[in-house]
């Protein structure tokens, strides 16, 4: 039987184990983004509602007396959602927007939102669930709710790239968890504007989701034992 000399032996396992690391890292699949649209072919609608409706969203800029959201001509898809209220006087009904069509998975799923430089506080009240409260679902980068969580857009990987600023702002992500998708189940995420109101300048511009496949664990398993049994083969040869 031929048999290799035990460093060019050596040398083909590992260089067939690294074959292994590289296709199972490779797995791992960028961000895909969806834009928010509301209508009948769109994916965002007032929760507990349809996409039919498009009573919860007017035209231009609102106020915070105001309980519908704007529609702005701004950013990706040439529009964002904005939420202005001071808690008191009006409130901006809670939204939903479905990501449908994956395949059965678990995804790692994204919010984004813009906020511009200054002294503004822009925020985003946002989750999986519809419960949603100020203290624990708010996200900012420089003004109410959790400004840790939020990361600037552009540091993430997308499989195509979304504008990430335009002007004076930029945009933000917020990782919101995993979300299994079984049965060709939707993935909805639930927005509103809850932060508190500071001198009229306190409002959410929503822009859209994302979401990216969870890698599958076990080929991260294949590595590890695939390496094991290279080790036991290599020692039992040397005895």
């Amino acid at each position: 039987m031929n048999k290799l000399p035990s460093l060019k032996r050596t040398s083909a396992i590992f260089a067939l184990a690294g074959g292994f690391g590289f296709a199972a890292v490779s797995t791992h699949a960028a961000i895909v983004y969806v834009d928010a649209e509301e209508g009948s072919s769109g994916n965002t609608f007032e929760t507990g509602g349809s996409l039919s409706d498009t009573s919860w969203v007017t035209a231009g800029s609102t106020d915070d007396s105001s309980s519908t959201w704007g529609r702005r001509d701004f950013a990706n898809g040439g529009t964002i959602f904005e939420g202005r209220s001071d808690d008191t006087s009006g409130q901006d009904p809670e939204l939903t927007t479905q990501i449908t069509g994956l395949d059965d998975n678990d995804y790692n799923v994204w919010a984004f939102f813009w906020d511009a430089s200054g002294a503004d506080q822009w925020e985003l009240t946002v989750g999986l669930s519809s419960t949603l409260t100020d203290a624990d679902d708010t996200y900012s980068f420089d003004g109410d709710g959790n400004t840790t969580a939020p990361v600037e857009a552009s540091t993430l990987t997308f499989d195509t790239d979304p504008d990430f600023t335009e002007d004076n702002r930029t945009m933000y992500a917020v990782n919101l968890g995993t979300a299994t998708v079984s049965g060709g189940s939707s993935i909805d995420v639930f927005i509103e504007q809850l932060g508190t109101n500071d001198q009229g300048r306190d409002r959410t511009w929503y822009d859209g989701v994302g979401y990216e496949v969870v890698p599958e664990p076990s080929s991260f398993g294949l590595i590890a034992g695939f390496l094991g049994l290279t080790w036991v083969m290599l020692r039992r040869r040397r005895a």
